[in-house]
């Protein structure tokens, strides 16, 4: 882990099953203690496949939840995410589709698409593009729609300095606005 980031402590369970990596794990939802004093729980299911009918091609889908059922209960959230890569020598293609939804008092949901392109050029440089669209409502109420464009630039200098190159365009438009910013 990163020294000084909170962590969950909990079990993870991970297996193969002919074809399929199968992943379980449970955490006690209180990061940074290993006391079990809020009643939380997180939970992760996870499975995956590379499809040997197509050599480079890979799908895998996650669930995760959090139950803050406990007596520091702010919010609980699920959270599914489905995804297929494709690689090919130097290229590599993905895209995943997730929806979640928390509740605070206020249920919000949301459901998005992504995607993304990368290239290795070299042993040193490779290069990138990703897009990714998000809906969000609350109270079933449509209130934004993100719409995020990357363009992206990774080269080695040496084995322990990557120089990045990014550029973000963020598109947020919420009811009755338009938020635009770019980096």
């Amino acid at each position: 882990g990163i020294t000084g980031a909170p962590l969950d402590y909990g079990m993870a369970l991970k297996t193969t099953l002919s074809t399929v990596n199968c992943l379980a794990a449970i955490t006690n939802g209180n990061s940074g203690t290993i006391q079990d004093n809020n009643g939380d729980k997180n939970i992760l299911l996870n499975l995956g496949s590379d499809i040997k009918a197509i050599h480079g091609l890979s799908l895998a889908a996650s669930y995760m939840t959090n139950d803050a059922a406990g007596n520091n209960a702010t919010d609980e959230a699920t959270k599914m995410v489905i995804d297929a890569v494709y690689a090919m020598k130097a290229l590599t293609v993905g895209i995943a589709y997730g929806n979640g939804e928390t509740d605070k008092g206020t249920k919000t949901e949301s459901s998005g698409l992504g995607c993304e392109v990368s290239y290795t050029v070299n042993d040193a440089c490779s290069v990138a593009v990703r897009y990714g669209k998000v809906d969000i409502s609350t109270n079933e109420i449509d209130t934004a729609k993100v719409t995020k464009i990357q363009l992206g630039c990774n080269y080695k200098l040496a084995d322990n300095t990557l120089l990045k190159l990014e550029y973000v365009k963020n598109d947020r438009k919420e009811a009755g606005t338009d938020l635009d910013t770019a980096a």
